[in-house]
């Protein structure tokens, strides 16, 4: 393996690192949104139990220093309580202020699906830019040795190739990463919307 990569390049080892990088980010979010849509579909199937609100977020119980920032809620219970918490201000101007707390809610759940996207896009060219240097290096070798050993015309493309191999190998698994993550938090948002506008009317 490590000959593998020696035989590759440099390119090899940028490809290892934004591997590694990415591989980091899709366990931590995995992590993250599993456990957000955990609570989601649990905060849902209460409401429908009840046909309604819980009576703590109705009420507002929980003080605004807990209710923001407790990651034991839902991101819809977090905005609920926001809400709730600003309820003394005119309609127009809670709607104004939960748009933009639920901007910042968005951006902490795409906190480094970013970068996934990035590594799905880079790596391919990566590994072809790999390859293009791999093949040049290939020719150099013909113009000065020429053709009379297939063997090292063989394994010089085979190196050359393992670029864009590699560089394939990290782009998959980040652009599915990216695609998933990217449906979860905008269906977990769309929720979170929907419950938002039902509660607003609700307390106004």
């Amino acid at each position: 393996m490590l000959q593998w990569f020696n035989d590759g390049g440099f390119i090899m080892w940028v490809l290892l690192v934004i591997s590694l990088i990415s591989w980091f980010f899709i366990f931590e979010k995995t992590f993250v949104i599993f456990f957000e849509m955990k609570k989601t579909k649990k905060f849902i199937k209460q409401y429908e139990q009840n046909n309604g609100f819980p009576d703590e977020i109705m009420q507002g119980i929980k003080g605004k220093e807990n209710s923001l920032t407790n990651q034991d809620d839902s991101i819809i219970e977090r905005i609920l309580y926001f809400i709730k918490e600003n309820s003394n201000l005119s309609k127009d101007n809670n709607i104004f202020l939960t748009r933009t707390k639920l901007k910042d809610e968005s951006l902490n759940l795409h906190r480094g699906i970013t970068l996934l996207e990035i590594s799905a896009t880079v790596s391919p060219l990566l590994g072809l830019l790999g390859t293009v240097i791999g093949m040049v290096e290939v020719f150099s070798v013909i113009s000065h040795l020429g053709v009379g050993d297939p063997t090292v015309l063989s394994g010089g493309i085979s190196k050359a190739l393992n670029t864009t191999v590699f560089g394939l190998i990290v782009a998959i698994p980040s652009l599915a990463a990216y695609s998933i993550y990217e449906r979860k938090i905008e269906t977990l948002i769309r929720q979170t919307e929907k419950y938002s506008v039902i509660f607003i009317t609700k307390i106004y």
